[in-house]
């Protein structure tokens, strides 16, 4: 494959979330469960923290048994809930029976907020990976077994916790702009080596379509994987995006119902369970994926077909591929940006270091007779990189592959650091810079409806402020107080590979 030759103007893009004003009254104040400890509101994005309601949206709670040693670990479950990212919270009473439940039969849990809003699009998958992240940093101080970790998804939690799960770091989302709102489109992995291979393609209106990472270029708590080794989702996206190094998934199906997932997940070899359920008042029968169901919901014990309600059947499975039948976590390999301008270095994260890992650098699969892991190596061609571990007491992990590919790599955003205090009529003004000297093109891509709108309105309508496409400033006078969320992308031409950076913007009054 030729390296990329051609210096070209750069387009960036400025996702803005805009800011819903009626927050506060769908969060409740966070509670301990009894007789377990509990830790709540710990923030586990301190650089997105503005001292305002959103706030609560890089915030989680986690929860071990009472009785816990102090070496004792736990494998854990991580609740996302739902709301249609627009609403919804880590502290409503959606799963509280069930994680009283897991946590009587073993477990550590915990329950996420995210980013809500329009536009949020990839930064709430890099939430949720920064979630996993910091979890497993933290692992000893909540007692949590990194080497044993699942998420339980509902509605909206379901579809971001797919999503997050079923890309891996190399793959790319395409964004685009429909109407006043950004569209989103998942990138299949053969097209996301076209698009590292330089070919642009904007829609036929000439929209701007920058291809951004799944998985953030420079990840908070970089030491850490994000990988989890079971998953339970209602909502599934990305389905065909699954690969051999997809972890264990459970969905609901109603009697005699095929999902999405039934041919992707056999095609990738993944474990695969598709629960079905009934209930007499509902129309199940046959459909492929039941949305947010009821978990007292009664579905025959696999131990001897009695009645127990959903919620203990979920367990019951996590149980299963999380202690009776665990595999070894997948190697996850970096960097996550796959392309390189001359050369990188190819390192792997483990959640521990017991783990053995073995690697191929010639696209063949590895085996216990393969090299093993020993230190980070340097490449400067093209390769396909693939790993798998394997450690005391647990199953061997299925595959990774990454594939690493030699190019001109995005221009990076380098400032500024954070934005500076703006208030409602007053002026204000930003310029955003990235490490080049190239004619830079700036793009402001997200026009949205906000939620307490019937009418759709541009950012600039809305906040008062305007982005000069040329000079990368953001500047006016700001009408409304609140927070914006803003995603800067910057990529050297359209339908190219884009870095990513997120600023928070608050508007006092």
């Amino acid at each position: 494959m030729r390296a990329w030759q051609f210096i070209q103007p750069a387009i960036a893009a400025v996702i803005v979330c805009l800011p819903t004003f009626a927050a506060d009254a769908r969060y409740r104040d966070a509670k301990p469960i009894p007789h377990a400890h509990n830790a709540l509101d710990v923030t586990y994005r301190p650089n997105r923290i503005t001292g305002a309601v959103e706030d609560r949206w890089v915030k989680l709670n986690v929860h071990w048994p009472k009785d816990a040693k102090p070496d004792q670990r736990y494998p854990f479950i991580l609740f996302v809930h739902g709301g249609g990212y627009g609403g919804g919270d880590k502290d409503q009473n959606f799963c509280k029976d069930a994680m009283h439940k897991a946590l009587q039969q073993g477990f550590a849990v915990g329950n996420l907020n995210y980013i809500l809003g329009r536009d949020i699009f990839p930064q709430v998958f890099y939430d949720y990976h920064a979630a996993v992240r910091f979890l497993r940093k933290n692992a000893r101080k909540y007692h949590i077994n990194p080497n044993r970790m699942g998420a339980w998804g509902f509605s909206a939690g379901g579809w971001l916790s797919s999503s997050a799960t079923f890309c891996e770091p190399g793959d790319l989302l395409e964004l685009g702009t429909k109407s006043a709102t950004t569209e989103w489109l998942p990138i299949t992995h053969e097209r996301n080596e076209i698009i590292l291979r330089r070919i642009a393609r904007p829609d036929k209106k000439g929209n701007l379509r920058p291809a951004l990472p799944m998985h953030h270029p420079r990840p908070i708590y970089s030491s850490c994987s994000a990988r989890i080794q079971a998953l339970q989702a209602d909502f599934n996206q990305f389905e065909n995006n699954l690969s051999p190094a997809t972890p264990a998934i459970c969905t609901y199906v109603g009697i005699g119902g095929v999902s999405k997932l039934d041919q992707p997940a056999k095609a990738a070899g993944v474990t695969y369970f598709p629960l079905e359920i009934d209930h007499p008042r509902k129309k199940w029968k046959g459909a492929r994926a039941v949305h947010v169901p009821d978990l007292k919901t009664p579905t025959p014990s696999p131990i001897d077909g009695k009645p127990i309600e959903l919620s203990d059947r979920v367990l019951l499975w996590f149980k299963k591929v999380l202690v009776y039948e665990a595999a070894t976590p997948v190697p996850e390999i970096r960097p996550n940006r796959r392309v390189f301008t001359d050369k990188t270095q190819i390192q792997i994260v483990m959640p521990t270091d017991d783990a053995a890992v073995h690697y191929t650098m010639d696209g063949t699969e590895p085996t216990k007779r393969s090299p093993k892991w020993t230190a980070p190596i340097a490449i400067d061609r093209n390769m396909t990189f693939k790993a798998f571990a394997v450690r005391p007491g647990m199953q061997p992990s299925r595959v990774a592959t990454a594939r690493f590919i030699k190019g001109r790599v995005p221009p990076t955003i380098t400032g500024p650091n954070t934005l500076p205090a703006s208030r409602v009529e007053q002026p204000f003004s930003v310029r955003f810079t990235v490490n080049s000297d190239d004619r830079i093109f700036w793009h402001l891509s997200a026009h949205h409806k906000p939620q307490d709108h019937r009418t759709k309105v541009t950012f600039a309508e809305y906040s008062g402020l305007s982005f000069d496409q040329q000079t990368g400033v953001l500047s006016g006078t700001p009408k409304r107080t609140g927070v914006y969320t803003l995603q800067v992308h910057a990529a050297w031409k359209p339908g190219e590979l884009a870095d990513v950076r997120t600023y928070m913007l608050r508007v006092h009054p």
